[in-house]
């Protein structure tokens, strides 16, 4: 932790003191996911878990979550935009424009560059490998 006395926790892990999810359990839980479901596993261990998101694509074994904030940064017109998914492709949006698909590599993230700021909502949609939408 970069703070001394009388700090008595650490900043640090994939879950803050609360036990909310940081981004980087999202990343852990996308390759758990895909890994969990493609090993043998004792027949008493549930293949996924009950609940991973809402929506239609809660129980599938694919997870899609965009790391950073769209909040207005004065200064900045672009930013970078990092997701976390273990589907093959993911494509985001920014309002109803698509930015272009991306292919993630194994253990990785789908990013996009100089993505330019406008109000509104970013969204992103991850596909399987035949181009089905597998999460939102």
């Amino acid at each position: 932790t970069p703070y001394k006395w009388p700090m008595v926790s650490s900043s640090f892990g994939a879950f803050d003191l609360a036990g909310f999810a940081k981004a980087a359990s999202y990343w852990y839980r996308s390759w758990w996911l895909l890994h969990m479901n493609k090993t043998l596993l004792p027949s008493d261990v549930p293949r996924r878990p009950a609940q991973l998101a809402d929506g239609p694509h809660s129980q599938a074994p694919y997870l899609s979550h965009i790391v950073q904030g769209w909040e207005v940064d004065v200064g900045k017109d672009t930013r970078t935009i990092q997701a976390y998914t273990n589907a093959p492709k993911a494509e985001l949006f920014v309002g109803n424009e698509s930015l272009g698909q991306v292919n993630v590599t194994a253990l990785g993230w789908a990013q996009w560059n100089n993505v330019q700021f406008s109000p509104g909502a970013i969204t992103m949609k991850a596909f399987s490998s035949s181009g089905v939408v597998v999460a939102e």
